[in-house]
C-alpha cells in the first residue's frame, strides 16, 4: 500500500507545488467568504475578468487539463489541514483554471429535499462540468446569472 508520501512523490514537480499552494489558498477563500462576502471574495480573485473563449483545437486538451487542476482542489480540501466545500473549491478552481486562459465559471444550483433547501456550487468550462459529476445540473435549479449579479458594481 502506498502512503501519502509515496504519492505526493509521485506527482509532477509542478502539481506537488500547486498542491501545496492550495492547502493555503483554499483556508484564504474560505476566511475571505466569512469575513467579505462571496461577491468580494470573488472579486478580490479576479471573478470580473473574462479571459478569452477556448479554441475548439485546444479545448480537448484544456478540458483534460481542467479536470486535473479539479482533481488537485479536490486533494487538497480531502487531505489538507482545511476541509473546504464546494463553493470554495470551485472558486479556487475557477481561478486556476482562469489563470491559464480558460474561460470557467462557477455555477451555484439549488434543490428543495425534505423540507430543506440545499445549494451546490461547482465549475463549468465550455458548458462541461469540471468539478462534479455531468448530471449535477440535472439535480439542481442552476442560478445562471450568478457570474454576472457578483462582478456588476
Amino acid at each position: 500500500m502506498r502512503t501519502k508520501l509515496d504519492q505526493w512523490l509521485q506527482l509532477p514537480g509542478e502539481e506537488r507545488w500547486l498542491l501545496a499552494g492550495l492547502v493555503v489558498l483554499l483556508p484564504a477563500i474560505g476566511i475571505a467568504l466569512c469575513l467579505f462576502g462571496v461577491r468580494r471574495t470573488y472579486r478580490l480573485l479576479g471573478g470580473s475578468g473574462r479571459p478569452a473563449p477556448l479554441s475548439a483545437e485546444s479545448s480537448e486538451d484544456s478540458s483534460t487539463s481542467a479536470k486535473r487542476l479539479g482533481r488537485l482542489v479536490s486533494i487538497a480540501s480531502r487531505r489538507g489541514p482545511y476541509m473546504a466545500t464546494c463553493l470554495p473549491q470551485s472558486i479556487a478552481l475557477r481561478w486556476l483554471l482562469c489563470r491559464r486562459g480558460m474561460p470557467a465559471e462557477v455555477r451555484i444550483g439549488v434543490r428543495k429535499e425534505h423540507e430543506r433547501i440545499h445549494a451546490h456550487a461547482w465549475v463549468e468550462l465550455a458548458g462541461q462540468v469540471i468539478n462534479d459529476h455531468s448530471a449535477v445540473e440535472a439535480e439542481y435549479a442552476v442560478y445562471r446569472e450568478f457570474a454576472t449579479r457578483l462582478v456588476r458594481h
